[in-house]
Formats: structure tokens, C-alpha cells, sequence
């Protein structure tokens, strides 16, 4: 009997458990899908594709950036679209967060803590943004989205959102 601990894997929704399968799947795909258990240092975001104009704000700058494909988002950076734009951030445990035209989100919290679980809150300032969030594995893990208006707490759901000054609607289409 080995002391090897089992790998779980998951990518574009499916689960992949033993190191079979970790290896068949992590070599096909050439490193897209990440494990699970992600340490402080390999959490992190980007910016997976985008269309249009994009730009970013790096923590507390004044000053928005255009972004590229592949950028480094990290705790406190915004990212802004514009007029027929739109982004697509993927970070390291599988979630995804597409961001449509005139929208404005920050990753004001994104965080890995010491007993294993992670912290995510995007702050959504206004637009309309669809999201993939992978299912929390660790229970004391937090996946929330903060509007003007209105805060969801989200634990593997495909949700959207349309964030105006005064109004949220949250649209769950798949989850709870």
C-alpha cells in the first residue's frame, strides 16, 4: 500500500482523481488545468483572452493601464472594458469571471490562508459580468462578489450579474 496522497484535477468542469489520469490529462493539456490545493505562491489570476479595449489598475495606482492577454492579475487590481470589449480572468483553481462591455470589477480580495482555504471577494463597480465559479472544496473557503448594492456568496455556480449604481440582478444558471 503506498503513502502517495491521491491528486484531484479539475478543468472545464470535469474531476479527474489518481495519478493516472493526472498524468494522461496534465500532459494532454500542456499545464490548462491546475490541482487542486494551491499553495500562497501559485495562486494567482489572468487574464485568459480579451476583446476591444481593456484596461487595468495595479492595486492602489491611479493611473489604468491597457491590458494584454496573459497579464498578472493580482489582490486589489481592477479591470476595466469599454465600449463592444470584453475579458476573460481565469485563476489558478479553475474559476472563471467574464467581463462584458462598460464593466468595472476589482479583485479586492484574493487570498490563500493558513489552514488550506481561499478567500476570493471581486468588488463589481458596475456592468454585466458572467462567472464560472469553481466548487469550494475547503468549507471555510469564500468566493464572494460585493456590488453597490448587494453582496452573493457563491460556493460553485455559474452566476451573472448587472450592477448599476441604484440595482443588482444576480441570474443563477446553474448551482445554488
Amino acid at each position: 500500500m503506498s503513502n502517495e496522497k491521491e491528486t484531484f484535477i479539475s478543468c472545464y468542469g470535469i474531476e479527474w482523481s489518481s495519478k493516472h489520469a493526472f498524468d494522461f490529462f496534465a500532459h494532454f493539456n500542456r499545464g490548462l488545468c491546475k490541482h487542486n490545493g494551491v499553495s500562497e505562491s501559485d495562486r494567482h489570476a489572468t487574464i485568459q483572452s480579451m476583446i476591444g479595449s481593456v484596461k487595468v489598475r495595479k492595486g492602489d495606482a491611479a493611473v489604468w493601464k491597457d491590458a494584454k492577454p496573459k497579464m498578472s492579475i493580482t489582490e486589489k487590481d481592477a479591470i476595466r472594458t469599454f465600449v463592444e470589449s470584453q475579458a476573460e480572468i481565469l485563476t489558478s483553481e479553475g474559476s472563471v469571471i467574464r467581463l462584458d462591455e462598460n464593466t468595472t470589477m476589482e479583485m479586492a480580495t484574493f487570498n490563500q490562508n493558513p489552514n488550506g482555504s481561499q478567500t476570493t471577494k471581486v468588488a463589481v463597480l458596475s456592468g454585466t459580468l458572467l462567472s464560472n465559479v469553481k466548487k469550494l472544496i475547503n468549507t471555510g473557503s469564500k468566493f464572494e462578489f460585493e456590488t453597490p448594492t448587494a453582496t452573493a456568496s457563491i460556493r460553485g455556480t455559474r452566476v451573472g450579474l448587472e450592477v448599476t449604481s441604484d440595482k443588482t440582478s444576480i441570474k443563477v444558471y446553474e448551482g445554488k
